[in-house]
């Protein structure tokens, strides 16, 4: 009788507390304009019924700093560029987006939190940001990266576009940055430098980031296809993913002198046909894939 007096003491006591962090948990959460908000900042969700949608830069007195907002259809959004944190937003739909702010300052400070849920900006029809004369204008089918972007962030720039411009600035691409969706497949992508720029962006965790059936690099100035890929001695480097699903690639040529070239630079590039390659590169040749009815012919160089 006694251990059960005090266990249903504990009970009481545990439940007391439990009722205690609700309260102080439901006292933080507050309800304005149709947005539920926490005192630390954070918009949780919209439950008002207006079409056009302002993400205030406050509510009372609390400077707010990140949104998530789900199951909303509307005909417009406006984020303030003093946002710093867009959590996981589904099933939402919104018919043109508005940052406002410029490509750069977006790319440069905000944060996304969805690559395992649809992006908010990829479930819109149109996305705008603001130029450099601060009006705003329409990403379209092409999304043209800013000079300046070091890093493009997991699932920042996932919008509905067709061909991407990647500046010779960019050292850094991480996951699913440009698309939340594995078979999304752009048309084009060109980067404004050249092949050995392009080998020493870090790709490592850019899986399934870029697929394409065009890539472009800058040759004396000009965009030039990449069909065939040259791998020559002053790129001393291939590193993972680094050309991962580029579906144009059908011949690659490894120059004896390349030191290192990871197991998974050509992951899922499966039309490549022939590959000449020094033969203490031979192990590599367990990587490279291709289609089931299709054999890669294989060539040592020395």
């Amino acid at each position: 009788c006694f251990i059960m007096k005090r266990y249903f003491k504990i009970g009481l006591f545990l439940m007391a507390i439990i009722f205690v962090l609700a309260s102080c948990s439901d006292k933080r959460r507050y309800t304005k304009d149709g947005f539920v908000y926490e005192i630390y900042g954070n918009i949780l969700n919209y439950e008002g019924e207006e079409k056009i949608i302002s993400i205030p830069q406050k509510l009372d007195d609390v400077d707010i700093v990140s949104f998530s907002i789900n199951d909303v259809n509307a005909e417009k959004l406006y984020i303030p560029s003093t946002i710093k944190y867009i959590y996981s937003c589904s099933d939402n739909h919104f018919n043109e987006i508005y940052y406002d702010g410029t490509l750069k300052e977006y790319c440069d400070n905000v944060i996304i939190d969805s690559y395992l849920l649809p992006s908010l900006f990829f479930q819109s029809d149109k996305v705008y940001f603001k130029n450099d004369n601060g009006e705003y204008y329409a990403i379209g089918d092409k999304l043209i990266i800013p000079d300046g972007v070091t890093i493009v962030k997991e699932v920042q720039l996932a919008l509905n576009v067709k061909e991407i411009v990647i500046p010779k600035s960019v050292i850094k691409i991480e996951r699913y940055a440009f698309s939340d969706r594995f078979d999304l497949n752009l048309d084009k992508v060109y980067y404004d430098g050249s092949l050995l720029d392009w080998c020493k962006i870090d790709l490592t965790r850019s899986l399934s980031t870029l697929r394409t059936k065009e890539f472009y690099i800058k040759i004396n100035g000009e965009y030039s296809k990449i069909d065939q890929l040259n791998i020559t001695s002053d790129i001393k480097s291939v590193g993972r993913c680094q050309f991962s699903l580029m579906t144009n690639l059908e011949n690659i040529n490894i120059e004896s002198g390349v030191e290192y070239i990871h197991p998974d630079a050509f992951y899922d590039c499966f039309e490549i046909k022939k590959v000449s390659l020094p033969s203490y590169f031979k192990g590599l040749t367990n990587y490279i894939q291709t289609h089931s009815n299709m054999v890669v012919e294989f060539t040592y160089v020395d």
